[in-house]
């Protein structure tokens, strides 16, 4: 991965080292849904080769995510309002990982690799540290976590573990899930981030990959 603004990096570990104190808040994804997909959230889109221009792609996913629920748009969608009593933002220093999409080459699986579009990027708006940049979710829902591009607050180092009982194409994957049921207990929360990194993927076999990501 190849760092898209070098500086951003340590104003995204400043947000990480926010104190208890801090007024600063990151905006809290209107879904009740248990997994969602961020992706069409932060308006990806791909290089339509015969006109050169940009073209919206919504069916997009990252690896990890369930392949039942890719069409699901209420598992890609906020809603148009926050589900009655939550919270709009969620504050600062309850961000325990800081999750970011990756331009050019994203964190997708096989299945998207075989029949998608390829390169990749994202909608970027906002400078390193802002965090209306950022998207947390709720207690209660999920997303795929990769090892790629992650930074972790202090109280969430715990969870940098890596199962080793499992393939090292998914066993980040199942971290993250993992993880994310024990950051709520902790009261943090995972936020997914606009790219501050551009992937240029070293040659693989997506038939090996998709293989290696199988149950």
């Amino acid at each position: 991965n190849e760092l898209i603004h070098p500086p951003d990096l340590s104003a995204w570990a400043a947000v990480l080292a926010e104190a208890p104190n801090s007024t600063r808040a990151v905006p809290k994804v209107a879904t009740c849904e248990p997994v969602f997909n961020p992706y069409p959230m932060f308006q990806v889109h791909y290089e339509d080769a015969r006109t050169g221009s940009a073209e919206h792609s919504p069916l997009v996913w990252p690896r990890g995510f369930p392949l039942e629920n890719i069409r699901d748009c209420s598992a890609m969608l906020p809603l148009p309002v926050t589900p009655l009593g939550a919270a709009r933002a969620v504050p600062a220093h309850r961000v325990g990982i800081i999750q970011s999409l990756a331009d050019h080459d994203p964190d997708v699986d096989a299945i998207y690799r075989l029949s998608g579009h390829l390169p990749l990027s994202f909608a970027r708006t906002r400078r390193g540290g802002d965090t209306a940049a950022l998207r947390a979710l709720p207690e209660g829902t999920m997303a795929p976590v990769n090892a790629q591009a992650t930074l972790w607050s202090r109280p969430a180092l715990w969870g940098l573990l890596l199962p080793v009982s499992v393939h090292g194409r998914v066993s980040d994957i199942w971290r993250g899930y993992l993880v994310q049921r024990l950051l709520w207990a902790a009261g943090l929360h995972l936020a997914i981030s606009e790219p501050f990194v551009r992937q240029v993927r070293n040659p693989h076999s997506y038939l090996a990959d998709f293989q290696s990501e199988g149950p």
